[in-house]
């Protein structure tokens, strides 16, 4: 009986057991597919970094005013808010605390408040503590008049606060021209959109809430923008709009191109160059100056979204706080300007869900990003033009010292806006910024205790400012500093012949910081603005196969008016097929024109233009004579090249044959025969230039630049495969790019193991500012170009090489060459000063 009992005890058990192990088993097996599901999500570059610990940080001070609320927000005009608020006492004091969230600085840091019968205020937190005064709401009252001086009635207007995009209000003027808004706070920075129907619409941010203002309404003039792509096809849905502050940003007048890329913006001019916003799905943002009455034709690169994965070196964390703003500096003019008509891409960074996770929207090409985090070393990161996908570890450092330089234009009778840009200069150490000064002045964080350059890049809007040195204050506090502008003069362009074309305008002078001026040639006639007493070089294209037009022109007291010629050019069509017969678009052609004597160079720098969807890439302007072209395309064989004769007046016609490529294989180890993975392999086509030494002996030339982007990556074996483009010809150089354990590596032929020497670092003192190459000399009469000239040099040239001897040359821009070996040490750098002959 008692064994029954037992028995049905224990099955009751069993039976009770059962459904509690199903549920441990289900949870269980949730459990590790949420953990598979964190690791290998669309959202995963590997395995996920958990975020750094938030370092908290205390904000205190005082409003004045009891129950006050009160809100930070790292930079508001992306809304980036720390919860929850918190309320004043009944002294007015506060405390709120924060976790960074973009920078460490305080100078993205602000403090709303909110009171009843107080005006909404906006201070910077920027000091610790905090004191806001508040103050009763002003009016922001005005009139509106017109040209000739009288009173518009009916103009709509939106009135916003700077730094606060919750504050905006909607008015129109009444039957005498009046308008009057309630509830800003006195002396807060106002932008106005003035949208009047038929008159000037722009947005005035001269004005302060309790100013007198006077606003006025001019007459204006359409702009029209036609968009392309890099292939020639219109670009249609592209959104073409005034560039504003984002709490207008929806407001601003804007249109949209249609099926042939054609977009009318109606009311935007005063007759002079407008600056425009452009933005289309799938290609990069960027701005241009469009001329009113002429169609300005611009091209769009595709972009590609980069995902940055920034990490801790040290604690392993994400890095939260990256910088807003990512700087390219390889081909940065290149890119920020196109060759049609001035354009300036924008390079926003977007954040994501996970920390130390970023989006890069960026054009198809190699580029080089700086990136740079409170707390942490400034890096630098290659980036290929096929990856997607990257990482970069920062090292943790303490927090280098800012001050801030306050740019604000001086005063003047101009009721236009102006927004001009201009460079900041530390020429001593590099370091440079280009911001937009507009009529309410700018703030730009300078290093401190610094001797600073401020010039404007080319004459804007019809003003410019001429260089001058500031030295920046001492950490942490303000200075500034009154920009005195200057107009500009007018030089009016009229050509023999009513021909449409490109007009390029270069300071023979200037820095290689400031950009050349472009303007559109509209039925032989264009104007653009010169600064006097500048000697200045005009280029002018012309449609057509018209040779390039060079003038020299200094603007004096007056306008200057030129009378250009025009005179008939040799053109050449290259049509470039595989062996079916089938075109190959964006294949990459070259071609040295002939020179003064009829007869192409190798060391000249040839003009490059890709094939359109038809396999053609048109050279115009050239000098009748002999030239030279060469063909590459990605996933062909060999590049193909011929010798063409070019007649003035006539267009030539050659086809050239791209072959398909075969398949190299290798595998990548480093010195102890451990194989590698992630290692990148970019392969190099024969040299195309000669390298001529002092010696007299001829080697050749191999640029990494100008072969092709990193064609594989090992795998976890070490294993990688490529296409063999140069019949067995070519130059791997490999590199491993998460760190500098170990320095490239060139070999030749591929199809073997490759292994990887230990790296060494190599600093060339003595140099700064004159040289312009240096070369990695290889045996077999190769060399592999590390450096060249970027037009300006700031510091010694750094470069990272395999251990052990290697031979280096270095060309300096006054002729001077020095070719000579080192013993180069793994893990340590070595600082040489070369010897320099002539």
């Amino acid at each position: 009986m008692q064994r029954s009992w037992s028995s049905r005890r224990r099955r009751g058990q069993q039976e009770t057991r059962a459904p509690l192990r199903w549920i441990a088993l289900v949870a269980a097996a949730g459990l590790i597919v949420w953990i598979l599901l964190s690791f290998l999500g669309p959202d995963s570059t590997g395995p996920r970094l958990p975020p750094i610990p938030p370092t908290v940080r205390v904000v205190t001070g005082t409003v004045g005013v009891a129950d006050a609320r009160l809100r930070l927000y790292e930079d508001v005009d992306d809304g980036f808010a720390h919860e929850p608020g918190v309320s004043s006492g009944t002294a007015g004091a506060f405390t709120l605390e924060w976790s960074p969230r973009l920078s460490d600085r305080r100078e993205h840091l602000y403090l709303i408040v909110e009171a009843e019968g107080f005006a909404r205020t906006v201070v910077a937190a920027h000091a610790d503590p905090v004191h806001a005064r508040l103050e009763p709401g002003v009016a922001v009252a005005g009139h509106v008049l017109d040209f000739e001086g009288a009173e518009v009635p009916d103009v709509p207007l939106r009135i916003a606060m700077a730094h606060d995009p919750a504050l905006a209000r909607e008015v129109r003027t009444d039957r005498l021209g009046r308008f009057s808004v309630p509830g800003f706070p006195r002396g807060a920075p106002l932008e106005i959109l003035i949208l009047q129907p038929g008159a000037l619409q722009y947005v005035e941010a001269r004005f302060h809430a309790g100013d007198s203002i006077t606003l006025r309404v001019h007459r204006a003039e359409p702009v029209t923008v036609q968009l392309y792509d890099p292939t020639g096809r219109p670009i249609a849905g592209a959104r073409v709009a005034l560039p504003g502050p984002p709490s207008l940003e929806d407001h601003l007048p804007a249109a949209y191109t249609d099926a042939n890329g054609v977009a009318q913006l109606r009311d935007v001019s005063r007759g002079g160059p407008v600056r425009l916003q452009l933005k289309a799905d799938g290609y990069l943002s960027a701005q241009i100056s469009a001329v009113p009455n002429l169609i300005s034709r611009e091209t769009l690169w595709p972009a590609r979204t980069l995902e940055l994965q920034v990490w801790d070196a040290e604690r392993g964390g994400g890095v939260a706080n990256l910088e807003h703003e990512v700087e390219l500096v390889e081909d940065l003019e290149a890119w920020h300007r196109s060759s049609s008509g001035g354009i300036q891409h924008r390079f926003p960074l977007r954040f994501s869900t996970t920390p130390g996770r970023y989006l890069l929207d960026l054009p198809a090409a190699p580029v080089e990003l700086a990136l740079e985090a409170p707390g942490y070393r400034y890096r630098r990161v290659r980036v290929r033009a096929k990856t997607t996908r990257t990482s970069a570890p920062l090292v943790p450092r303490g927090s280098a010292p800012t001050a801030m330089l306050r740019l604000r234009p001086r005063p003047g009778e101009e009721p236009a806006p102006i927004a001009m840009p201009m460079v900041i200069v530390d020429e001593d150490t590099g370091w440079h910024r280009v911001v937009d000064l507009v009529p309410g002045g700018v703030d730009v964080q300078v290093p401190p205790g610094r001797d600073l350059f401020l010039a404007s890049v080319g004459a804007q809007d019809g003003f410019w400012t001429p260089k001058r040195a500031v030295r920046s204050p001492a950490a942490g506090e303000l200075l500034e500093v009154v920009v005195g502008l200057r107009a500009a003069r007018y030089i009016h362009v009229t050509a023999r012949r009513p021909l449409n074309g490109e007009l390029l305008l270069k300071d023979t002078k200037q820095g290689a910081l400031e950009l050349p001026l472009r303007a559109e040639l509209r039925g032989g006639r264009a104007v653009l603005w010169g600064r006097p007493g500048r000697e200045l070089l005009l280029e002018v294209r012309y449609e057509g196969n018209f040779f390039v037009e060079r003038v020299q022109v200094t603007p004096g007291h007056g306008d200057v008016r030129l009378d250009l010629p025009v005179t008939a050019g040799a053109g050449v069509n290259v049509v470039v097929a595989d062996s079916a017969g089938n075109p190959i678009p964006f294949a990459e052609v070259r071609l040295w024109p002939p020179a003064a004597d009829g007869v192409y160079s190798l060391h000249h720098r040839p003009q490059v233009e890709f094939s359109d969807a038809d396999g053609i890439a048109a050279f115009l302007r050239l000098q009748p004579g002999q030239a030279a072209v060469e063909v590459r395309a990605d996933g062909f064989g060999r590049e193909s090249e011929a010798q063409v004769r070019l007649k003035q007046g006539e267009t030539t016609h050659t086809p050239l044959e791209l072959g398909s490529a075969l398949v190299w294989w290798g595998r990548i180890m480093d010195p102890d025969g451990k194989r590698l993975a992630g290692v990148w392999i970019q392969a190099l086509g024969p040299a195309a230039q000669p390298l001529r030494m002092p010696n007299g002996q001829q080697w050749d030339m191999y640029n990494p630049e100008d072969g092709a982007p990193v064609q594989a990556v090992t795998d976890k074996t070490g294993e990688f495969a490529v296409l063999d483009e140069t019949d067995g010809k070519a130059l791997l150089v490999v590199d491993a790019p998460e760190g500098d354990e170990f320095g490239p590596a060139a070999v030749v032929p591929a199809g073997r193991e490759i292994r990887l020497a230990p790296a060494a670092g190599l600093v060339l003192q003595g140099v700064r500012g004159r040289v312009t190459g240096v070369f990695w000399l290889l045996p077999g009469k190769r060399a592999l170009l590390l450096y060249r000239d970027r037009g300006m040099t700031f510091r010694p040239v750094s470069l990272l090489l395999p251990a052990g001897r290697q031979s280096l040359y270095v060309r300096m821009r006054d002729g001077r060459t020095a070719v000579f070996e080192v013993d180069l040490v793994a893990g340590e750098t070595l600082d040489v000063t070369p010897r320099l002959e002539r």
